[in-house]
């Protein structure tokens, strides 16, 4: 907790990092709204599509240690900065990627952006616990994060309005030649890339104003700071790991459910395309709402026990999703969407919470969970394939909320350690 706390001070952390996670939505968003854009820029095949989306998972299992050791040996502030200047470089590296039509130099530009995300991540979530009391350290973390979703709403509306310029269709782009075709390739990206453009421009103003500005002192720990990294020491906080295994079933059920709703209300409640969209579009506001009440809730209950009862309502709607049919599934996916909008922060503050010395690598480890969202899609897309029926993926879902209710109602136990 910081010392001789400055009111003025603290809003102004919370205005930067709020800031922050507005940013994070943004770019996060931003890379999926124009994947399609991408794949015509680079004439990218299924295989190597996928492979540039691996990187990012890949990204996240080489680069959350270092993050921790970043944040250990540099402190929270300078963790900060290094992460928004590695994803602003990011940002302007790919812009040059994307004009050369270079696959390599474009995936080496969203290697460099999901490793400044990464830094950020693993360093903003601590830094925001040691604002005030531990008590209400998890309200806090919710309420900046909730921005990430305003920044969401931004980007769709700017890709929407990229999008309204008709690009060339494929076939006609296809018969053209190769020099034509990159040529005309290269006029739709000259206007795509302009927010990559002031993206990295945001993102450098934001990363000066948290280096000038004065921030309130967080005091060193009364520990022995250690900045190797020892395992079994950290995984001795029986929390941390519950926390570990609930983000990683969190966040690959949230992209689960999203990159799988289009085709689910289409098998399932028989609505156009068209009408999905809309139904989705309805999912992400619940989401962003779900956080600003979930936020609310909590200055009034414990959040693990919040994060408990709304994890068994999602595991009762999970099974209404795979046995219902017609619009009752997709307005049970709705609820779903509403309840789960807080589980990513809440675990991710619950899992580090009382951690002590450990806490920068226990961050790490939490931020290295989020390699979830590339594997459980996968078993999600397979039990649906194999049996027929996209309903009975929500039993990946189900499973994950099963996991998080217990982790919030019974595994959260942090050992309090007495330090003379």
């Amino acid at each position: 907790m910081i010392e001789s706390r400055s009111t003025f001070d603290v809003k102004i952390v919370i205005i930067l990092t709020s800031l922050i996670f507005f940013i994070l939505g943004f770019s996060e968003n931003l890379e999926h709204l124009l994947a399609f854009q991408f794949k015509r820029t680079f004439d990218l095949s299924p295989p190597n599509f996928a492979l540039a989306k691996s990187c990012t998972g890949i990204a996240y299992l080489l680069m959350a240690l270092p993050a921790g050791w970043i944040m250990k040996r540099f402190g929270g502030r300078w963790g900060i900065i290094i992460g928004l200047t590695t994803l602003a470089i990011g940002c302007f590296v790919l812009i040059p990627a994307v004009h050369s039509q270079s696959y390599r130099f474009f995936v080496i530009a969203l290697f460099v952006m999901t490793s400044g995300k990464i830094l950020i991540q693993t360093t903003i979530y601590p830094y925001v616990q040691n604002l005030g009391f531990s008590e209400t350290a998890t309200v806090r973390i919710n309420l900046v994060n909730s921005f990430d979703g305003i920044g969401v709403i931004f980007v769709s509306i700017l890709c929407s309005k990229i999008r309204s310029m008709e690009p060339v269709i494929l076939p006609e782009l296809i018969k053209m030649d190769t020099s034509l075709r990159k040529a005309t390739v290269a006029l739709e990206e000259d206007t795509i890339m302009e927010p990559y453009f002031l993206l990295g421009l945001v993102i450098g103003i934001i990363m000066l104003l948290f280096s000038v500005v004065t921030l309130p002192k967080i005091p060193f720990k009364l520990v022995k700071i250690d900045v190797n990294f020892n395992l079994f020491k950290v995984l001795k906080n029986n929390h941390l790991v519950w926390g570990v295994i609930s983000q990683f079933f969190y966040v690959g059920t949230q992209v689960s459910i999203f990159t799988f709703f289009l085709l689910y209300a289409k098998e399932v409640a028989d609505v156009s395309l068209d009408e999905a969209n809309h139904y989705l579009y309805i999912c992400g506001i619940a989401f962003i709402i779900g956080r600003f009440f979930g936020t609310f809730f909590m200055c009034y209950t414990k959040p693990s026990l919040l994060l408990s009862i709304y994890s068994s309502v999602n595991v009762l709607l999970c099974i209404l999703a795979i046995t219902a049919k017609g619009m009752v599934c997709l307005y049970s996916v709705i609820t779903i969407c509403f309840l789960m909008s807080i589980m990513f922060p809440t675990i991710f503050a619950l899992a580090i919470n009382k951690l002590d010395g450990d806490t920068e690598y226990g961050s790490s480890l939490v931020v290295m969970s989020i390699v979830g969202g590339t594997v459980l899609p996968w078993c999600f897309k397979m039990i649906s394939d194999l049996s027929g029926d996209i309903r009975l993926g929500y039993a990946i879902p189900m499973l994950s909320f099963v996991l998080i209710a217990l982790f919030g109602a019974y595994k959260y136990k942090p050992h309090t350690k007495v330090v003379n």
